[in-house]
């Protein structure tokens, strides 16, 4: 998300919210097996011959594992979404909306009371892995 929040507001808020989101918590190896064992409907070991249990990275939305093909012997990417993410983001659009309603009152050259819709509208995209 980071990369497209310098799309959307000035460096300066993402230079403050961009800590906030490339440190997010990482999600425990188990529940990474089991998101993935259910997006693909198959065990890990059957799609894949290994599987980093540490993730290389983790952001906001999700983290990512390095990973072997079974089938190719391919070294992959493996993005794996947090698991509490979906039940997070309506409370996260609300603030979003309350923070924006709340600076264009405050600050009436506040230019940025489009934020919240646009997050309404690419966040689903975001979540779409």
């Amino acid at each position: 998300m980071v990369g497209q929040l310098d799309q959307l507001v000035p460096p300066q808020y993402v230079e403050v919210f961009e800590p906030m989101l490339m440190q997010a918590p990482k999600t425990k190896y188990e529940d990474v097996k089991s998101i993935v064992e259910l997006e693909l409907g198959c065990k890990l070991e059957d799609v894949y011959s290994e599987f980093d249990e540490k993730p290389l990275a983790s952001a906001s939305l999700g983290q990512v594992h390095k990973a072997r093909l079974r089938s190719t012997g391919e070294i992959v990417a493996v993005k794996v979404q947090h698991k509490w993410i979906k039940e997070q983001v309506p409370g996260d659009l609300r603030l979003i909306q309350f923070a924006s309603d709340q600076a264009m009152r405050i600050f009436p050259d506040f230019k940025y009371g489009w934020l919240p819709e646009e997050f309404r509208t690419r966040l689903p995209q975001e979540l779409d892995f």
